[in-house]
C-alpha cells in the first residue's frame, strides 16, 4: 500500500517542478525502477561515456522514455535526441509529451525490432538515419531480445556511429560456465566474444562495467555495461583494445 502512496508523492512532485511524468500504465511495462534506473543510467552516460551537453543522440528502444526523461534536463539546445521503438504507445507518449516541450527530441515507432529474418541481417539496413550520423548511441533495452534481434540492433548501431563517436549498451556476459541450474538470457555470451562481435563491427571496447544480475561482485547496476567507440577500419590494426574495468558500487 506503500509504494503506491510513495509513486504518486513522487509524480506529483515531478509535476510540481515541471518535469515530464510518463504514466504508470507504461512506467510498469518497463522493468526496474523507472526513474532511478534514468539517472543513474544518465551519471554512467557522462561519467564512462564522455556524453557531452551538445551531442547527437540516438537511443535504440526508448520505450517510455526512461533515458530521454533525465536526458531533456542534460542535453542543450544544440543537442539532438533520436528514439527508435516498436512500442506504439510509449512512442506515442514520447511524441505528445516530450517533443512539443524539447523540440529538439524526437521519437519514431519503427518496425525492425522483430520484423526481420532471425538467421540473417536484412539486405537493407532498418533505421532511418544515415551512416556515421550520431556521436552516441545507447542500446540498453535488450532483456526481451531474441539473440538475432540484439545482434541486428549492434550491427544498426554501429553503422550510424560517427568514427570517434561512442556505444553505449547493457549486455549479459558470463564469466563462469552455465548450467541448467541457472535461468541465463538468450542472448548471454562472454566478455571475449562481446569484444570479438563489436569488434567486427569497428568498436572497440573502452569499459566494461560489471552488473549483479549474475551474482557479480562488486557491480554497478543490475546488467553489465559496455561502452566502446567506433574506430576507423584503417586504425584497427594500430588499436589495442584495453582489459575491462570492472567497478565498484556507488
Amino acid at each position: 500500500m506503500a509504494r503506491p502512496i510513495i509513486r504518486c508523492i513522487d509524480d506529483s512532485l515531478d509535476r510540481v517542478r515541471g518535469r515530464p511524468v510518463a504514466p504508470w500504465a507504461l512506467r510498469s511495462q518497463v522493468p526496474g525502477d523507472f526513474r532511478k534506473i534514468g539517472r543513474e543510467f544518465l551519471g554512467y552516460m557522462v561519467q564512462f561515456g564522455d556524453l557531452r551537453p551538445d551531442a547527437h543522440v540516438l537511443e535504440i528502444g526508448h520505450r517510455a522514455g526512461r533515458m530521454a526523461i533525465p536526458l531533456t534536463r542534460y542535453l542543450g539546445p544544440n543537442a539532438r535526441y533520436e528514439g527508435v521503438d516498436d512500442w506504439e504507445e510509449g512512442t506515442a507518449w514520447c511524441q505528445g509529451a516530450l517533443t512539443p516541450r524539447y523540440p529538439n527530441f524526437h521519437f519514431r515507432n519503427v518496425r525492425m525490432m522483430n520484423h526481420f529474418a532471425a538467421s540473417r541481417l536484412p539486405e537493407r539496413a532498418p533505421l532511418p538515419y544515415e551512416d556515421d550520423t550520431f556521436d552516441v548511441v545507447i542500446l540498453t533495452s535488450i532483456v526481451h531480445l531474441p539473440q538475432a534481434v540484439f545482434y541486428q540492433q549492434l550491427h544498426e548501431a554501429a553503422r550510424v556511429i560517427r568514427t570517434g563517436g561512442t556505444y553505449i549498451g547493457t549486455w549479459f556476459l558470463l564469466d563462469r560456465p552455465w548450467d541448467n541450474q541457472r535461468s541465463v538470457p538468450p542472448i548471454a555470451c562472454s566478455e571475449s566474444d562481446a569484444r570479438q562481435r563489436l569488434w567486427t563491427l569497428n568498436l572497440a571496447v573502452q569499459t566494461i562495467l560489471r552488473g549483479r544480475w549474475d551474482g557479480h561482485k562488486p557491480s554497478l547496476s543490475y546488467q553489465d555495461l559496455v561502452i566502446a567507440r567506433k574506430v576507423a577500419v584503417t586504425s584497427r590494426s594500430d588499436f589495442v583494445a584495453p582489459p575491462s574495468v570492472e567497478a565498484a558500487s556507488g
